[in-house]
This record gives structure tokens, sequence and C-alpha cells, in this order.
């Protein structure tokens, strides 16, 4: 069986395949099954994109590939037609079948796409990277609209709008209006770059309209894009805070102010401006704005004495008789050592922990660090 790109066996992932919308059958001259072919999703099947028209090849009157907002996309024959009306440097809107492939062009029109800002680039929400001169009011990090304003050129503005619906989050609505099975769920912390997340992070049933700093729906009406405020805790960086001060300045005109930094598995971050209290020592988060400031930095509560009979294995612990889920990306702590270590290597080394968790036992609680006592 091949899932993917892997070959597998169908024993191995049977259980997977409730999540791949199609499946190649393939039998021998016997009619007896062969082999599975199972495909995650249908990719960019029924995108839209309205760009300028940048190049062709081998020519415009029967391309096989042409290039629009930066990227070179296949033509499929069933879009030469569509396209011969139109010429290098027109405003062009094409629709794209699973594999990114043009299947039909129009000159003119207009898509709304939306993404995250990098140098040069914006990655859509489509999973797709549109590239070129960047021009708006956004940083790297950002969630932004984006739009073609010229051949190589991309007009970007941070999104904004907010939401008077709630999300629920166990119906899948926000509001009445359903959410799209392909939805990007991102979040940031105040004005901090955005994370992307999946709804089942999100611990709560319901997400207060207050906490939803943006969204889009899509041509069926759907939500296909959520921009939430701090509901999970997954914009920060986790680990070990350090305070500390950057003067700055020359002669009489210097000027000091406050820095912070935080040591996890990865490394230590560098240090950052910010205008948040902290403690040296604690455990606890940062988020970081695309200016390069922390612009929010939280302590994480904790519970000593927790022992191995408390865990669900590395999915989840119980802390005062209520159950947290531990984050896929939570850090384990030496206290002996004070190394930074698997989770699994903390969990082998002792039989007591101080666990550390964002949030609120019984409604939001995510654990984050897992220290050894």
């Amino acid at each position: 069986m091949v899932v993917g790109d892997t070959l597998t066996t169908f024993g191995n992932c049977w259980y997977d395949l409730a999540d791949c919308p199609q499946l190649t059958l393939y039998y021998n001259q016997s009619g007896n099954l062969e082999l599975v072919a199972a495909t995650e999703g249908n990719g960019y099947e029924g995108v839209t994109l309205t760009g300028y028209y940048e190049s062709a090849s081998p020519n415009t009157a029967t391309p096989d590939t042409i290039t629009l907002l930066g990227m070179v996309l296949e033509v499929e024959e069933s879009a030469v037609d569509s396209l011969s009306g139109c010429s290098v440097g027109d405003k062009i809107t094409v629709t794209l079948d699973g594999d990114g492939a043009v299947i039909s062009a129009a000159a003119g029109g207009q898509t709304a796409l939306y993404g995250v800002l990098g140098e040069g680039q914006v990655e859509l929400t489509c999973g797709l990277t549109v590239k070129g001169t960047v021009t708006g009011s956004a940083g790297a990090g950002d969630l932004v609209k984006v739009t073609s304003s010229g051949v190589g050129k991309l007009s970007v503005s941070q999104v904004s709008g907010g939401s008077s619906l709630d999300l629920s989050v166990s119906e899948g609505t926000l509001g009445s209006i359903p959410l799209a099975d392909n939805v990007r769920i991102y979040e940031r912390a105040g004005t901090s770059v955005v994370t992307e997340i999946d709804l089942e992070d999100i611990q709560t049933a319901a997400v207060k309209a207050a906490d939803i700093d943006f969204y889009a729906t899509n041509s069926d009406g759907l939500v296909s894009v959520l921009l939430l405020d701090n509901v999970t805790g997954n914009a920060y960086t986790y680990g070990l805070i350090t305070m500390g001060s950057r003067t700055e300045g020359s002669g009489g005109m210097t000027y000091t102010n406050r820095t912070v930094s935080v040591e996890n598995g990865g490394g230590t971050t560098q240090e950052y401006i910010t205008g948040q209290s902290g403690r040296t020592g604690d455990m606890g988060g940062i988020a970081v704005s695309s200016e390069g400031k922390a612009v929010s930095v939280v302590t994480l509560s904790k519970t000593e004495g927790v022992d191995q009979s408390a865990f669900d294995s590395l999915d989840a612990v119980v802390i005062d008789g209520v159950r947290a889920p531990i984050s896929d990306t939570a850090e384990g702590y030496n206290s002996d050592t004070e190394q930074w270590v698997t989770l699994s290597q903390a969990r082998a080394y002792s039989d007591t922990f101080t666990v550390y968790y964002s949030g609120t036992l019984g409604v939001d609680a995510v654990v984050r660090v897992l220290a050894t006592e």
C-alpha cells in the first residue's frame, strides 16, 4: 500500500484511510487487488488565483507552463484555449486542479488571497507560495491579505475586522456558518506574529467573538480562514526566562530598554526588547511581534510532586485531579543537570516531576514543560 509517498502495508495504516478522500486500487490480470494508493487530499483543487501574466513556456500560443505571482504553473490542455486570448502583462484569473496545474483562465477578475508574510513571499492559506517585490503595511510573520499589483509585485495588508460571531468548536461553526474542511486557523497573542493551530488544539467548547480577530469565507460561503487572539497559548515560545537590559545611543543621548530571552531545548532566543515584566529563572513564555519585540511575557503555572502514575503516556497528565493535555512541543528539563531533554528522557530519569502549564486547570490548561525533581 502507498500512503502519500510512503510504501507500507495495509495492516500498518488502514486506520489512516479515513483521512484520505481518494483511493486508487490496482488489480492484476487475475482480478486480484495488488496495490492501494491513498492520497491525503485534493491539494489545490478549485483554488483560484488572480495576478499578472508574467511569462509562458515555450510560448503564449501553446504554453506548457505559465508564471503567475512568481510561481511557475503547469498548464493542462483544457486551459490552453482560455489562455490564448491573454497576453504577458495582462491581469488574469486562473483555476487549478488538485496538483496545482491550470485548468482554466480568464482575463481580469479578482480573488481574495490570504497568507503568512515572509521575506519577499507569502505562504498562501491554500499551501502555495507567491513571490515578488512586496509593498504594504505588514511584517514577516503577519497574516495578510495579498494582491498582485503588477508584474512581479505583491501588495499586502494585515488582516483586520474582528467577528461578531462566536466559534463553536464542538459544532465546527462560526455562528451559523460552517467551517470548511480545509479551514486554516491561526493564532497570535496581541500583536505578535501568527502561528498555525488545529481546531483540536482549542481546549474550550467555544471561543467568544472578542477573541476572534479575523475570518474569511470561501466561494462556497464556508469559513476558510480564522485568526484567534491567544486562545490556546501556542503563540508563545516557552522555557526559562532571562530578563536583562540594553543601553543604546551615544553621548548624552542614551536610553536603556528592558530585554527578555527564553532558553529551551532549541537553544536561547535573542534578547528581545520588551515593555513587559518578568523574572529571571521562571518558566514562562514570550510572544514576539514582526518588529522583533516581545509584546507579551507570561509565567507558567506549576504543580510540584506529580508522580509517574499521573501520566497517560506522553499525551496527558492528571494535575490536582484534572486531566491536562501535553503539548506536542512540550519541553523536558533535567533539574539535576540543568539540561533540556526529551519528555521521554525526563520521565525515565525521575519518579516525580514539576509540571508547568499554560491556561487554567479544568478550562484550557496545556502542559508546556516537564521538569524532573
